[in-house]
């Protein structure tokens, strides 16, 4: 089941989208242009009320709630040449769009078995878009050696787990936990069930 799903629009000037409501949690990354979002505070109610107005600018990020609970985080990240991440899995789907750059992404569609294993090879770019399943081992490594790899990372159900693997076939057993990771220690809320 994909709990993510990302679209890039262009919005000509002057168009708007209708009043609308979602079942789903929104986060809008601006990448350029301008304009104004109108966002409601209390749509659970029979109808929507008077909407809150933000100003939309290049760069500017926006989140439409569902519920008090977050589904969703919205990350940018850059690696410099030859950069990488750990070999890892975590309990959350995963979705980058690729704003600039070239690199290489590793991952295993095994989680099944006892161990990573031998992990595919994609090549990504700029203006590509790819999908890491729940609990798929996968590394991004930027094998560009002239340019910075810079994307958005979109994951559900934050804040994550993250294991780690010292190689592909380190045992799913003995990988190392990360939690909460770095960015998620000041923000860190009591859990349900452990997934994995």
């Amino acid at each position: 089941m994909k709990e993510v799903e990302v679209w890039l629009q262009t919005v000509a000037p002057g168009w708007r989208t209708p009043i609308n409501r979602h079942s789903c949690e929104e986060v809008f990354v601006v990448l350029k242009g301008s304009g104004t979002l109108y966002l409601a505070p209390n749509s659970h109610l029979e109808y929507p009320g008077q909407p809150q107005e933000f100003p939309i600018f290049p760069n500017s990020t926006f989140h439409a709630p569902v519920d008090e609970a977050h589904q969703v985080e919205v990350w940018f990240e850059t690696f410099s040449p030859g950069s990488r991440t750990p070999i890892h899995r975590h309990s959350c789907e995963e979705v980058f769009v690729v704003l600039k750059g070239s690199s290489t992404l590793y991952v295993t569609l095994n989680s099944h078995i006892k161990y990573p294993g031998q992990p595919q090879e994609f090549r990504i770019f700029t203006n590509s878009t790819f999908h890491v399943p729940v609990n798929d081992s996968h590394q991004v490594w930027n094998t560009n050696e002239d340019e910075d790899l810079q994307f958005l990372v979109i994951i559900s159900r934050p804040p994550m787990k993250v294991f780690i693997y010292d190689d592909w076939f380190k045992p799913h057993i003995a990988a190392n936990l990360m939690f909460p990771i770095f960015w998620d220690k000041h923000c860190f809320q009591a859990l349900g069930k452990d997934e994995l």
